[in-house]
């Protein structure tokens, strides 16, 4: 899973890159649309089994992540979407009445197109189609 490593610093200098540059023109400000925030990241599992000697109970726990996000509109209805998020949730272990934790590094990153319900007014829908891949460290 290490080989995916290099592609999120990609996308972050390729994001930057587009942001910055010197061509977009002060009236082209709208059509640049940043997003950051946090996100609850629910990895929703539980699963208990038996190893032949004693039952195990593994469990993930939810917990905050972060996210960046770029969206260029390229019409006022449509846009292109590309999107990173990080998160580490603890999962914990119980066997034999001994608990252990430890946590994950997620990364998540999404690219897709917006179609903007709404485009010309201050109340903006969107709906959109994305592809995306995770990388559990």
């Amino acid at each position: 899973m290490k080989r995916h490593r290099g592609i999120v610093p990609a996308f972050l200098i390729a994001a930057a890159l587009v942001a910055g540059s010197t061509d977009i023109a002060v009236a082209d400000v709208p059509n640049n649309i940043f997003r950051f925030g946090g996100a609850w990241v629910v990895p929703n599992g539980d699963s208990d089994f038996n190893d032949g000697t004693q039952d195990i109970n593994f469990e993930s726990k939810d917990g905050w992540g972060y996210f960046i996000d770029y969206e260029r509109r390229l019409i006022p209805w449509l846009g292109l979407d590309f999107e990173v998020l990080y998160a580490q949730p603890d999962f914990e272990a119980t066997a034999g009445g001994v608990t252990t934790t430890d946590s994950v590094a997620v990364w998540q990153g999404n690219v897709g197109v917006n179609f903007h319900l709404f485009a010309p007014s201050r109340f903006d829908l969107y709906l959109g189609a994305f592809a995306g891949w995770s990388d559990f460290d």
